[in-house]
């Protein structure tokens, strides 16, 4: 304050050769100083400052001016400052030492306009947050303490109990960070001494690094964490326990460095550990709750979402997953004929949507690992580090890069029988599966064996209607077909057809009841009716077309183009290298009881040589004949396993020879294949399940995409091989390659 007929009022105040020169506001001009006199009390009071400014001691501040000459500031506040600003200045002072003493002494103000209701509901609500587990809970706990007791810094102990040893532990966790987890080390005896008394007695002890022998050496590097410098200056300890149903758990460890720890301290902190109490009983109900939850969703996996095994697997593990915060988990069921553990859900991450799609269930020896201990002593194992555990498989990490370092792996078992094997590994947050996991994951692995168990069953009835389907589908082919059918048949006149010898023959210039014909009339180019009953040999074409499946693309249509290809392959084999019996519709009474026999080996064989998962291996052993042979120039077909590789070959050329077809054919074959794809990936979308990319109509562009591929690794394997055997199947060789090329056009 200033008095309004003081000169000094509203004014710059400027020092220049150690003179205080005064300007008025209104007259003030930048780097202009106009010099007065100055005769007020507060001039003099700014003087002898405004010469230590000039004079350069910056050692001297303006607190210390003012404590060395405090008659010169009461001789101002005694001649300026009215009665009314002094009581307001008095009021701010005696305010600002009430709120210094409560934030030093008294938990009801933690932090400025925080109540001691507020301060434990914020702790409750940071207690209540998803995932966290019970070292970050202590953590956070201790930093409240830390705020309501003015503690400089903190270390936190855990007490172990191990049933071989009745002495304490101590766990230390030095980091403050709740994402790094504590690690067992070796602390100094006195320590580890003062921790098991207050653990034993379970009560708070204090202590004075002046006044108690027993005051331990400084842990300088955990002090320095919480950013003190004069780490030395530590003179103050206090020791809290924390209690869990009547058992000590953790002891914290306060340090000060200026002021003793009193009776009220250790009053805050008794009433906070009891608050503590009563958050962890509604912590425990909330888990509870959520455990209700978990199985509840178990239960609906079963009875609502019951699409298959491999989906209900996934959705109870990831149940699981939650209930202990595990970073990635499988489940092995037991093969016990084979001795093995067998999984389809391998590796689902916590972050759902990202596990690993398996073609192929991954099997593994159940004498081996982890898991496979689990599943024969029914024992749970709950493993801190597993590369210090000569049971764990590496080679995973090693495929995966991924670091495993935690595992919690318990059995699954149905009426006192294990099933199952279930594996969590890594806990979020760095720390590790404690029993308070194994205790929930116990319970509710009751009810995983459940769902397991009503899964396996509800698989088993689906593959028994499958069976059921097949069966009556079996039953169907038994059919014969009517005696019209076949009259018609055998009046169709075939004159005006062109030749059946053709690589490049359209099948759908032709209707099924030409179709049929066209069999009968190629039949007895081949091998002549004599040798046959013509009206079986009719009977049996039309009850293969009467029961054949009526599917887009593998239909009777497919059939017939499959042995017209056959036909024409066999017809351009002018050394007839293969006998009548190798044909596979050769299967009529009037043949003898060997040749029967042979025949319907040689139709197995036709058969399977049609499943392209075999093809690989076919191709690759007449590769290898055929490089031994080229230097001959032949291929030797006295021997059986050779005409038996040919006869694969063969079979399955037939099988692709629309991809050796003029464009037109090839396209419209196409079309046709990939409605089949889209009506099985539509069923598989149905079933909760993702179609492969080339049979999910939503993605068009797949057509061309599969088809390069397909004729790469396939198509124009197959037909070089045919025609380095057969050279006069060229033209099926020269057209595969012309679709290739146009579908890779189509593709850049």
């Amino acid at each position: 304050m200033t008095d309004p007929s003081d000169d000094t009022a509203g004014a710059i105040i400027e020092v220049q050769d150690g003179i205080v020169h005064l300007t008025k506001i209104n007259e003030y001009v930048p780097g202009e100083v106009k010099k007065k006199k100055s005769r007020s009390a507060f001039s003099r009071f700014c003087l002898p400052f405004a010469r230590c400014c000039e004079s350069r001691k910056t050692d001297v501040s303006i607190v210390n001016h003012l404590d060395h000459k405090q008659e010169t500031l009461e001789a101002y506040v005694m001649k300026s400052v009215s009665v009314d600003q002094l009581e307001s200045w008095l009021e701010k002072k005696v305010e600002t030492y009430r709120k210094k003493t409560r934030e030093t002494h008294d938990a009801s103000i933690i932090t400025q306009g925080e109540s001691s209701t507020e301060f434990f509901q914020n702790l409750e609500k940071q207690l209540q947050q998803q995932n966290i587990d019970e070292h970050s809970t202590v953590l956070i706990f201790a930093r409240y303490i830390q705020r309501a007791v003015a503690t400089d810094a903190f270390r936190i102990f855990k007490i172990v109990s191990d049933d071989s040893d009745s002495s304490v532990n101590c766990f230390v966790m030095d980091s403050l960070n709740l994402l790094t987890g504590g690690k067992f080390v070796n602390t100094d005896d006195d320590i580890v001494a003062l921790v098991r008394n207050v653990a034993n007695t379970q009560k708070s002890i204090r202590l004075s690094k002046n006044t108690d022998l027993a005051f331990p050496k400084i842990p300088t590097n955990s002090l320095r964490e919480f950013g003190l410098e004069n780490v030395e200056d530590a003179n103050y300890l206090l020791y809290q326990p924390l209690l869990n149903s009547g058992n000590t758990i953790y002891v914290i460890e306060m340090w000060r460095i200026r002021e003793a720890y009193d009776d009220k301290d250790v009053q805050i902190c008794a009433n906070i550990v009891a608050a503590l109490h009563y958050i962890k009983l509604f912590s425990m109900k909330q888990k509870e709750s959520n455990m209700s939850d978990l199985l509840l969703n178990v239960v609906q996996a079963i009875f609502r979402k019951m699409v298959s095994l491999d989906e209900l697997i996934k959705n109870i593990l990831k149940s699981a997953q939650l209930l202990v915060n595990a970073e990635r988990a499988s489940l092995f069921l037991i093969d016990n004929d084979n001795s093995e553990l067998v999984s389809t859900v391998f590796d689902l991450k916590f972050d759902h949507g990202q596990e690993r799609n398996l073609t192929q269930p991954i099997r593994m020896s159940i004498n081996q690992g982890i898991a496979g201990h689990v599943a024969l002593t029914g024992e749970t194992l709950n493993i801190t580090d597993a590369y210090a555990d000569k049971r764990f498989n590496s080679e995973v990490d090693k495929a995966t890069k991924y670091k495993t370092k935690s595992i919690l792996c318990m059995p699954i078992k149905v009426r006192e029988k294990i099933i199952g094997v279930v594996e969590m590994v890594n806990k979020i947050n760095n720390f590790d599966f404690n029993r308070e996991d194994e205790v929930a994951f116990e319970k509710f692995s009751i009810f995983f064996g459940l769902a397991l168990y009503n899964a396996k069953l509800y698989d088993k009835i689906k593959r028994n209607e499958q069976r059921f389907k097949v069966a009556l589908e079996m039953l169907c082919y038994h059919n014969t077909c009517k005696d019209q059918e076949v009259k018609e048949v055998q009046e169709t006149q075939n004159d005006n057809w062109t030749t059946f010898n053709d690589f490049y023959l359209d099948p759908y210039e032709f209707d099924h009841l030409q179709k049929c014909k066209a069999v009968i009339t190629m039949f007895d180019d081949l091998f002549g009716l004599s040798s046959f009953d013509s009206m079986t040999v009719t009977k049996f074409i039309l009850t293969v077309k009467k029961n054949y499946r009526t599917v887009p693309y593998h239909n009777f249509d497919h059939g017939w183009s499959v042995a017209h290809a056959m036909y024409v392959i066999l017809k351009n084999d002018h050394e007839q290298r293969f006998n009548y019996n190798m044909d596979g519709l050769n299967i009529f009474s009037k043949l003898s009881s060997n040749d029967y026999k042979e025949i319907l080996q040689y139709m197995k064989q036709c058969i399977l040589a049609t499943d392209l998962s075999a093809f690989p291996n076919n191709l690759s052993k007449l590769n290898k004949i055929v490089n031994q042979n080229s230097e001959n120039q032949s291929f030797n077909w006295d021997i059986p396993s050779n005409r038996s590789l040919v006869m694969d070959l063969s079979m399955t050329a037939a099988d692709l020879s629309a991809s050796a077809k003029p464009w037109d054919i090839q396209n419209k074959t196409v079309k046709v294949i990939f409605e089949e794809f889209y009506g099985q990936g539509d069923k598989e979308r149905e079933a909760g399940q993702t179609p492969m990319p080339m049979m999910d109509r939503n993605k068009p562009k797949q057509q061309c995409v599969s088809q390069v591929e397909f004729f790469d690794h396939i198509c124009i394997p197959c037909f070089s091989m045919l025609y380095k055997i057969f050279p006069n199947t060229k033209p099926m060789y020269d057209m595969a390659l012309k679709n290739f090329d146009r579908w890779q056009s189509m593709c850049r």
